[in-house]
């Protein structure tokens, strides 16, 4: 999809087509409501609700195949982080730590964030609290992701070069 999101590309379909959303969502078994919530991205399609809408726009196999995956892969992340958030975001650094902790080469490529493994505890802080977690939660999320730099100060960890 190459940057764009899925319900942005839904509406531009839909609009390519001359369509008008009533009919695509009565076509699509679903509320214009919802569609329109779709198309603002105010609401995220389940794969099924991105398949009904590509099949009422009648678009290319090679097109519904991608924005199909392109839903697959946000339903397979929000999934994920449901779990992760529902079990603990501080269990999921535990194992990070534990991989990180038998690892004797890592080699890292982050754009855009300071790989955890090297945060500061106001970094993690600034980062997690734009997203709503409890104080206890967050704190304990910090707690972890520092637990995690032990590996950094390790002597008994084997170096390579």
């Amino acid at each position: 999809m190459n940057g764009i999101s899925i319900g942005r590309a839904l509406r531009e379909l839909r609009e390519a087509s001359g369509r008008q959303a009533k009919a695509v969502a009565r076509s699509a078994a679903m509320s214009p409501s919802k569609l329109s919530k779709i198309e603002r991205e105010a609401l995220t399609p389940s794969i099924m609700d991105v398949e009904r809408v590509l099949a009422a726009l009648e678009v290319s196999e090679e097109v519904k195949a991608g924005l199909t995956e392109a839903a697959r892969k946000a339903a397979t992340e929000a999934t994920a982080w449901r779990l992760y958030r529902r079990t603990g975001l501080y269990k999921h650094q535990e194992e990070i730590r534990a991989i990180e902790a038998q690892t004797d080469l890592m080699r890292l490529f982050q754009p855009v964030c300071i790989p955890g493994l090297l945060q500061s505890p106001e970094y993690v802080r600034a980062v997690l609290s734009r997203h709503g977690y409890a104080d206890d939660a967050l704190e304990k999320m910090i707690c972890s992701r520092m637990r995690r730099q032990e590996a950094l100060y390790d002597k008994n960890a084997a170096i390579t070069s």
